[in-house]
């Protein structure tokens, strides 16, 4: 039984030892090969596997549970990082590798007045590379701009404040001039024109305050407004060269009046009316001042 019990225990030791040696296989399998990037913690751990070095794997295990502890803070580092690196990519970077300055817990100085001071400086170094002739342009096409949107504001509100205004008797009255007006023949001599520009003239004593500005020949300003009843802040004559002293009923419309023209333009010119009537109006009045000249000369030779 001796010599049993020995070989017995050889063998037990021997399928330990087998047992221990699968055991490091597969802990050597767990850990990565050379041909990852490698660090040092874990060049150590497989060293000390390798090796067999209880006391060398204890410390690399330790080393590596130091490391695992601190996962949660360099999640924490790498998404502050991206987070500087989205205004600050150098910053970022040298913080990241571990720059002298930057190696530290503590950044090596104030980080609000350097923030100021980085954003100062790219402004005006932003600034020095902006073109001055383009600034220019810009300027100018912002002012063209300005112009165009205020006029149209301007245009918009008008309107707005006409239309809150305008009560729905203007409106109507409004309408039924423009309607009377569209009846009218284009010679102006239909058997119901007569009636149509009266009655036309009866509404617009209503619509007028409808409309902010009229715009009109005068023959149809004589046609529309009964100036017994129409009254305007302000009446602007255009082309007053071009007005004769029928014309002058105008000024009678208005609190205060334009008048605008050129004296050496051509002889005025009855706009609105049928230039046959005007040639008559001519004729007639080249005849009565022929006809005076005629009895002015008789009466200078009879008291010769």
């Amino acid at each position: 039984m001796g010599d049993l019990g020995t070989i017995l225990g050889s063998r037990n030791g021997w399928l330990r030892h087998k047992q221990l040696k699968a055991i490091l296989a597969a802990s050597l399998q767990l850990v990565p090969t050379s041909e990852t990037p490698d660090a040092l913690v874990t060049q150590s751990l497989r060293r000390s596997l390798r090796e067999i070095s209880p006391a060398a794997y204890q410390a690399a295990y330790e080393e590596l549970v130091r490391l695992k502890n601190l996962e949660l803070d360099l999640a924490r580092r790498r998404a502050l990082l991206k987070q500087v690196s989205r205004s600050a990519p150098a910053w970022a970077s040298a913080i990241e590798n571990r720059h002298p300055k930057h190696s530290q817990p503590e950044p090596p100085g104030e980080p609000e007045s350097a923030w100021e001071w980085r954003q100062l400086h790219d402004e005006l170094e932003r600034r020095a590379n902006v073109s001055l002739d383009q600034l220019q342009r810009e300027i100018e096409n912002l002012g063209h701009q300005l112009l165009e949107v205020t006029a149209q504001l301007v245009e918009k509100q008008t309107w707005m404040k006409q239309i809150r205004q305008t009560g729905s008797e203007q409106k109507q009255a409004l309408g039924a001039y423009a309607a009377m007006r569209n009846k009218l023949t284009k010679t102006g001599k239909g058997v119901r024109d007569a009636e149509l520009r009266a009655a036309a003239r009866r509404e617009m004593t209503t619509a007028k305050d409808a409309v902010p500005v009229w715009i009109m020949p005068l023959a149809e300003v004589a046609e529309t407004f009964d100036p017994s009843k129409a009254r305007f802040d302000v009446v602007i004559i255009d082309e007053a060269s071009q007005c004769d002293p029928s014309s002058l009923f105008a000024l009678y419309l208005g609190r205060q009046t334009i008048v605008v023209g050129d004296d050496e333009q051509v002889t005025p010119v009855a706009v609105g009316v049928q230039s046959e009537e005007v040639t008559k109006l001519i004729t007639i009045i080249r005849v009565v001042i022929t006809r005076r000249m005629v009895r002015r000369w008789k009466r200078v030779e009879r008291v010769r």
